[in-house]
């Protein structure tokens, strides 16, 4: 085999790097050197198959035998899994073998100096026509979230990546990461659903805008003495009143709390009665 493969050095302070197993490691620059440079065609059984750019065709044997001393099939299995989870590539049975497609190959291996969008574009296509890959904008949950194990396979993510909840929690765990590359964040889907319906409670129950949480958790983010002590949805949720009497105090957007906002509505109620009283006195 011959040819290069361009690694960006930003890869290592990535979380499929930073998270993954050293044989996990290894079998990433595997799949990487093994995919095809450019387009390639071939005939099998009186039939023409062709790959794109980032594509190659393997068997798990293969990659094993390819990856070197110390991988072991189940290593294989659970890395394709997770890679797959992190949409780094996708990962399909045909009928020549398994076709490994590596999603964003032409963001990162054109010969362009600097990748284009219309490079992404491109190779955004697995067997036929994967979907798009959405690492960059949606997901704590793949790749940014630590590894989803293989124990979670047939639970699904109880919010969409678009609903409020998600995007906070996108928020608060991007935010944490800054702070600490090291906090502990979710690492299962079980454990990220747990942190989505806590997000979820303070929006559905606790009646505040996501507006108005974003910009709490910003905040307190910033804070010296909060930044290590509101580290998951639930303690945002336990300290949300303090949260924004606190910031209110240090002069920024000036929010009510839960409390004063239930007293404030039972006030209102109170007053438009005794109006609508008054009224009915009036005309009588």
């Amino acid at each position: 085999m011959e040819g290069w493969v361009k690694l960006h050095r930003e890869l290592i302070d990535k979380p499929i790097w930073l998270n993954s197993k050293p044989e996990h490691k290894a079998i990433l620059i595997t799949i990487l050197c093994l995919a095809n440079h450019s387009e390639k065609s071939w005939e099998w059984q009186g039939k023409q198959f062709s790959l794109e750019p980032g594509q190659f065709i393997t068997s798990l044997d293969s990659l094993k035998e390819k990856t070197g001393k110390g991988i072991t099939i189940q290593n294989i299995r659970s890395c394709l899994k997770r890679l797959e989870k992190l949409q780094f590539l996708t990962n399909k049975s045909t009928k020549t073998g398994r076709l490994i497609t590596i999603v964003n190959w032409g963001l990162y291996q054109s010969e362009e100096t600097k990748p284009t969008k219309q490079s992404t574009k491109n190779q955004q296509r697995g067997n036929k026509e994967p979907t798009t890959n959405k690492n960059d904008k949606n997901v704590i949950m793949k790749e940014d979230i630590k590894d989803i194990s293989s124990q979670d396979d047939d639970e699904q993510l109880k919010f969409d990546i678009n609903h409020p909840a998600f995007k906070l929690t996108k928020v608060l765990t991007d935010k944490m990461i800054a702070n600490n590359p090291k906090a502990k964040i979710p690492e299962t889907i079980k454990q990220t659903n747990n942190w989505l319906v806590d997000m979820e409670r303070i929006i559905r129950l606790d009646k505040y805008e996501p507006k108005q949480i974003q910009d709490v958790i910003v905040w307190c983010q910033a804070d010296n003495f909060w930044s290590s002590n509101i580290l998951s949805p639930k303690k945002l949720r336990e300290k949300m009143g303090t949260l924004i009497i606190q910031m209110n105090s240090k002069g920024k957007v000036t929010y009510i709390s839960k409390e004063e906002r239930q007293k404030k509505e039972r006030l209102s109620v109170y007053e438009e009665y005794l109006r609508k009283k008054g009224e009915i006195q009036w005309h009588q």
